[in-house]
């Protein structure tokens, strides 16, 4: 406590000497946030996105991302609200509204307009010239102007407060939604698997409506092996959290319809292979024959798993990076918040 205590006092500390700014507002006034003349280069720091620049914007477009903001944060303060009343008649204590990271906020605005935004979803992940700002992220530029006007307030991410990215905001408490906006019907719950939405994502032209299908990637069964093992790939949120699915085994021996995870190292040491050490080479994509027939002819097994990984990464790169997404997690149990930041071509 009393080092977290230090860090605190020491970042003070710098602001009053650098004169580095509290707010997002100032951050993009004064052209410290990352990109920038003045953005500072951290150890660890994210990389930055590259993002299509759209030339210069006009307010009509920021209004929409500001709306779109506003009813994002205006829905999750009602769903917030109703589960206060609950507690407080339960005998519970009223909480504060907590701040909500911009990953959060980008997941949460994709689930507002997926039905009938999207184009403004398009406009909020593109580079954009401000008069004011300059060169700008839209969504950033919607946060500041949104946190200027007494809407909003936002807190710097502690350890790279110059990525305007990270900091995460919350709706101020005097704050008034207007009210165009709230009769506007929107919901924040995660999208229905079997939810049919027609028209297309990201079209200018066309209705602006998000279909199924540029929702939801379709959950593709990746069935593998290794030596005389058999499983499914579960390439986890991060690197070193691959699994491999397998069913297990009776006493004599026989499958069950029991599922178990394993590591892919411990994968590649069931199936006889662990001196290899080299799980992405040992791992094969299943090539459809019995166990039988691919040890008495190497020929016929599958592409190694790290070149399947490293072909299937490179194939989604340009569609996913700079994007927010919900990624299963088999330790949680639930779809995981995240952002698309970067791609790395030996892992894919």
């Amino acid at each position: 406590k009393e080092r977290i205590r230090s860090n605190e006092r020491n970042r003070r500390l710098e602001r009053r000497e650098t004169g580095a700014p509290a707010s997002g507002y100032d951050l993009l006034r004064y052209g410290l946030a990352s990109g920038g003349q003045g953005s500072i280069a951290r150890r660890g720091a994210p990389l930055p996105v590259v993002l299509p620049h759209k030339g210069r914007i006009d307010e009509e477009k920021v209004t929409n991302i500001r709306n779109a903001i506003l009813k994002t944060l205006g829905e999750r303060r009602r769903k917030m609200n109703a589960i206060t009343t609950t507690k407080k008649s339960e005998g519970g204590k009223e909480e504060e509204e907590a701040f909500i990271t911009s990953t959060e906020i980008k997941v949460l605005m994709a689930r507002v307009c997926r039905a009938h935004d999207a184009v403004t979803l398009d406009h909020a992940r593109a580079m954009w010239t401000h008069d004011e700002f300059g060169d700008a992220l839209g969504y950033n530029l919607a946060i500041v102007t949104l946190e200027r006007d007494g809407f909003i307030e936002s807190k710097l991410h502690e350890k790279w407060p110059e990525i305007l990215d990270l900091c995460s905001v919350r709706l101020r408490k005097d704050a008034k939604i207007p009210d165009a906006l709230k009769k506007v019907e929107c919901s924040i719950e995660p999208v229905d698997e079997v939810e049919a939405i027609d028209g297309d994502m990201g079209d200018d032209k066309g209705t602006g409506k998000a279909n199924k299908k540029s929702l939801l990637m379709e959950k593709v069964p990746v069935k593998v092996q290794c030596g005389g093992m058999e499983g499914f790939m579960r390439p986890g949120d991060r690197r070193g959290d691959e699994n491999v699915m397998v069913y297990k085994k009776d006493k004599e021996g026989n499958v069950t319809s029991e599922e178990q995870l394993v590591t892919a190292l411990e994968f590649e040491r069931l199936g006889g292979r662990g001196n290899a050490r080299k799980w992405r080479q040992s791992i094969r994509i299943h090539s459809g024959y019995p166990i039988e027939e691919l040890e008495a002819d190497e020929l016929k097994r599958g592409m190694p798993i790290g070149k399947w990984l490293r072909d299937e990464g490179g194939t989604w790169r340009a569609n996913v990076v700079g994007l927010p997404a919900e990624i299963w997690s088999d330790d949680m149990q639930t779809y995981k918040f995240c952002e698309f930041v970067g791609y790395k071509a030996d892992s894919g």
